[in-house]
């Protein structure tokens, strides 16, 4: 008789993101009616994807958060049709050291433009970033002279700042404020401000952004909204059994096919609303105190002899396939690990759900069944073992 008192649980957690993009009705506001300030569009840049430098149609600027492991890998796209633009926004507004927001917003001035001097992007009380004035990129393309400027291109007659179509907005805001003026981007009145802040270390909880864009003749300022985002926010998850203190299975003989008689439970906690995908494996089965063979060696490989399945919310999903419990492969890449139907691997381990968006969204748990095959012969005490979970931020 085979003997395995049980597989402990080995977590390596890595951190990663996708691009993402977010939409709001436009807002304005201001102390007084001579300055106002408008939202327009944000977007995300959390894989490389040309938010800081490079252009939609080849996208090499940007940047990728530092992290660890797999990180330098690939990002997680949360996307389900290749063929589709990528925007498919974060559930939550957090984000991570290196991921940049960018905000696009129009000012308008009842004195004229020219006495609208600069735009910042502020964190809490906290002045981080000066904005680009984008004013003349968008004129030069919205009146053909040039298909694509900065961050500004043309596409029939509309007009896309990166990949937000903003001409038909901005025909509408900003909106009439005196007889003077009309609705719509005016360039004697108006100017386009894009801010850009990447995220830093020092950046950390919950906090606001806005804009304030300042017109120093008249001393007067004003700001969007405020938006509040979780910055490198502590990603985590609670990793238990549903009974005892480590994985264990059924006693078999050789050939036998045995199932485990606890679960792995799965949640995620981690802060700031995060999503995350996940993926398992494991390292193979050691009889430490007994001379082993299974089948040839002192060792049960569980990439051939076990396999797992995930259940969601204890049934809310699931799941029919039964995966290999794989191997992790530092040589195999996370490159195209996406959470959608493609079922990708992750440095060889496989998804948590093969059915359904690899993703356990925040606050949600998942638990995991394995079971396992004697191969023949089997002779040996396996006592020793670790399940292998890579996990990281969508």
């Amino acid at each position: 008789m085979i003997v395995l008192s049980g597989i402990a649980i080995l977590l390596l957690a890595t951190i990663n993101t996708n691009m993402a993009f977010a939409d709001k009705v436009p807002d304005g506001a201001g102390p007084g009616d001579d300055l106002q300030v408008y939202f327009l569009k944000k977007t995300f840049d959390f894989c490389d994807d040309g938010l800081s430098g490079g252009t939609p149609q080849d996208p090499s600027g940007g940047s990728v958060p530092d992290g660890f492991d797999v990180q330098a890998s690939g990002c997680v796209d949360r996307w389900t049709n290749p063929n589709e633009p990528k925007e498919q926004d974060r559930r939550d507004n957090y984000a991570f050291t290196g991921e940049q927001i960018a905000e696009l917003v129009v000012a308008r001035d009842l004195d004229g433009a020219i006495a609208i001097t600069h735009a910042m992007l502020k964190v809490g009380s906290g002045e981080v970033v000066y904005c680009n004035d984008v004013t003349a990129d968008y004129v030069a393309v919205k009146t053909g002279g040039k298909t694509s400027q900065g961050s500004f291109w043309k596409q029939d007659s509309a007009v896309y700042w990166l990949n937000h179509k903003v001409s038909d907005i901005l025909a509408e805001y900003p909106p009439q404020k005196s007889e003077s003026t009309q609705a719509g981007f005016h360039e004697a009145y108006d100017k386009i401000f894009e801010c850009v802040l990447t995220v830093t270390d020092d950046m950390e909880g919950s906090d606001v952004i806005t804009v304030e864009v300042t017109d120093t003749v008249n001393s007067l300022t004003a700001s969007t909204d405020d938006q509040t985002f979780f910055f490198n926010p502590e990603v985590s998850m609670d990793i238990g059994l549903s009974s005892g203190s480590a994985l264990e299975f059924e006693d078999g003989y050789a050939g036998d096919l045995v199932y485990s008689t606890n679960k792995l439970l799965i949640e995620n906690d981690a802060e700031g609303g995060v999503d995350i995908a996940v993926w398992l494996g494991g390292t193979d089965l050691t009889s430490p105190d007994m001379a082993a063979k299974c089948p040839t060696s002192n060792i049960i490989d569980v990439e051939t002899q076990m396999d797992f399945k995930c259940n969601l919310d204890n049934g809310l999903y699931i799941e029919q396939q039964w995966q290999d419990v794989n191997n992790k492969n530092i040589k195999w890449s996370c490159q195209n690990a996406a959470t959608s139907t493609n079922h990708a691997q992750c440095l060889g381990l496989n998804p948590l759900f093969f059915g359904h968006d690899n993703v356990l969204e925040n606050g949600h748990e998942a638990d995991c069944s394995f079971k396992l095959r004697y191969p023949v012969p089997c002779i040996g005490e396996f006592t020793d073992g670790n399940l292998v979970i890579l996990m990281r931020a969508v």
